[in-house]
């Protein structure tokens, strides 16, 4: 699995394409952000916040964790009925981040890799090609 750790609301995931993303979904079926509670809603965003200070090694100066976008998938904006936040982080900081990985999330992450590049799981689960983000935040440097 993909997922990094959870909190009391949510779960952190790697994304399973192995783009250079993080991704923050509700531990309960919620399609819309108005559907949080308050305390779901705080640390919806909170969580994220956490997770790129901690990958980053910046959390007290999280200007300088180096994401370049979030984005927020809920109602008719996304593939998977299931709100979710993806956090887009540069390449060249996604691979910097990776040198600090633990040994587990290292083969965690190379076992997404490997799935992603396996075509008949790719297809199955999927359905076609890869983005062109995809891949391109190797382990090695």
């Amino acid at each position: 699995a993909s997922t990094i750790r959870a909190t009391e609301f949510h779960r952190l995931w790697l994304d399973a394409k192995c783009r250079p993303i993080f991704i923050v979904t509700p531990k309960r079926h919620t399609e819309r952000l108005s559907q949080l509670t308050d305390d779901e809603l705080l640390s919806f965003w909170r969580d994220a916040l956490t997770l790129l200070g901690e990958e980053s090694g910046n959390a007290d100066d999280l200007n300088r964790a180096r994401w370049n976008r979030m984005i927020v998938n809920h109602g008719g904006c996304r593939n998977l009925p299931h709100l979710h936040l993806k956090i887009s982080i540069s390449s060249k900081f996604f691979k910097r981040w990776q040198q600090t990985w633990p040994p587990e999330r290292i083969e965690q992450f190379a076992v997404l890799r490997q799935l992603a590049e396996d075509d008949s799981i790719r297809k199955s689960l999927i359905g076609g090609k890869i983005g062109k983000w995809s891949l391109k935040a190797p382990l090695d440097a």
